[in-house]
């Protein structure tokens, strides 16, 4: 059992989950952590996300790229300090330890870019399709199945948002359409995980593309927007979609967003300057 104190450590870390089509500058706004010296250094965990679109930053995250689902677990044990052989490997590639600089470690923060490939490796492994050749057929999958890649995503979920660390996942967009033609957005996870893991953030953005925004938008944004705007990020829930702010009132929407901007609306940390 524990007591809440709304002082703990656990509520001075972002948990962030920014989800949006291919695009939508998820894999830039997130890996922008490794700019601000409250979130640098900074470990991208990359699942067939883009970190070539952060080729100009002056300042990069470590990435680590995962094939499997259970790969996370050498990573996951480098993150946390562990000694085991796949964390004294990564140590040696990068140059330094490991660990979590709450714990006196090195990484103040760590994103996973996306949930939405790491799902599907998931199912892979499940359904024994991890290995087929490029025009194997998979096997199918059964109910079983779908609960044991839940049970996955959930524990990745936990054990990735218990960690004093500030945590940003990204996923990518899942967008269905109604009887009447409304559309609605989500993040993209099958089955329950699409509502159950962003449960277990702080803060949930729908990112989206200038050239996607609806006329009601664009117009409220004109002052806010020009021609060199690439995204914004919705933190407010609506009936469209899926979002949530849980810090503080916050904005409801950021332009170009990146983590110094997030870190300063959530109240973290004092704004420092890159190097």
């Amino acid at each position: 059992m524990q007591v809440i104190n709304f002082d703990d450590e656990m509520m001075q870390f972002l948990k962030l989950l920014l989800y949006g089509q291919p695009g939508s500058t998820k894999t830039r706004t997130s890996c922008s952590a490794a700019l601000d010296d409250r979130t640098y250094p900074t470990l991208l965990i990359d699942c067939r996300g883009n970190p070539l679109s952060i080729r100009d930053y002056e300042r990069k995250p470590d990435v680590v790229s995962l094939d499997g689902f259970k790969d996370l677990n050498p990573v996951y044990s480098y993150l946390v300090g562990g000694a085991t052989p796949g964390a004294r490997e990564l140590a040696e590639k990068f140059g330094h330890p490991g660990g979590m600089h709450s714990r006196g470690g090195y990484y103040k923060a760590v994103i996973v870019d996306s949930v939405t490939y790491l799902q599907r490796r998931a199912a892979a492994e499940s359904i024994g399709a991890s290995d087929l050749a490029i025009g194997d057929q998979p096997p199918p999958m059964e109910q079983r199945h779908h609960g044991a890649v839940l049970a996955r995503m959930l524990n990745f979920a936990d054990m990735m948002f218990k960690l004093p660390i500030h945590t940003i996942l990204t996923a990518q967009e899942y967008e269905e359409m109604d009887a009447n033609k409304n559309i609605y957005w989500r993040p993209m996870m099958t089955g329950q995980a699409a509502g159950e893991v962003p449960a277990y953030t702080y803060g949930v953005a729908r990112m989206v593309h200038r050239s996607r925004l609806d006329p009601v938008m664009a117009n409220k944004l004109k002052d806010y927007i020009d021609d060199q705007t690439d995204a914004v990020a919705l933190w407010r829930p609506n009936p469209r979609w899926y979002a949530k702010w849980q810090y503080n009132k916050g904005r409801s929407i950021m332009v170009d967003p990146q983590v110094a901007e997030i870190l300063d609306v959530a109240g973290i940390g004092r704004k420092e300057v890159a190097a």
